[in-house]
């Protein structure tokens, strides 16, 4: 991260932006259920990185969950679709989830990376 961007994503804290923008997204999602990125992006006038980041903390907080994974006519892209998620004990299993996701997905990296380095974890690590 730059330190332009370090400064920019400061700023926007002390204003509550990000805040702003989750609420905003939430109130979407639960107004337009299944709604997917693109759909979003367009009619809430927000950045897809801006998007994307809120939307994963959404996501991270089990506050939203993917319904359902579609392929866009036409194209081979497949798109996720969103809802809110109100159910207090769904949130916590969302969280957990995510979580375990996260986690796995770290590892493979880390793995791949020690096998293309031909190093060990280990040594990875102690660099």
């Amino acid at each position: 991260m730059s330190k332009a961007s370090k400064e920019t994503y400061v700023k926007q804290l002390n204003t509550g932006k990000p805040l702003a923008d989750k609420e905003r997204i939430k109130a979407y999602i639960k107004s337009n259920p299944y709604t997917h990125i693109h759909r979003m992006k367009i009619d809430l006038r927000i950045s897809h990185q801006t998007l994307t980041a809120r939307l994963s903390d959404l996501l991270d907080n089990g506050c939203i969950e993917v319904a359902m994974v579609s392929k866009v006519p036409r194209q081979s892209s497949l798109v996720s679709r969103f809802i809110i998620q109100e159910n207090e004990d769904k949130k916590l299993s969302n969280r957990v989830s995510r979580l375990k996701e996260k986690k796995i997905k770290w590892l493979k990296k880390g793995l791949e990376l020690a096998r293309l380095s031909g190093k060990s974890i280990e040594e990875l690590i102690s660099a």
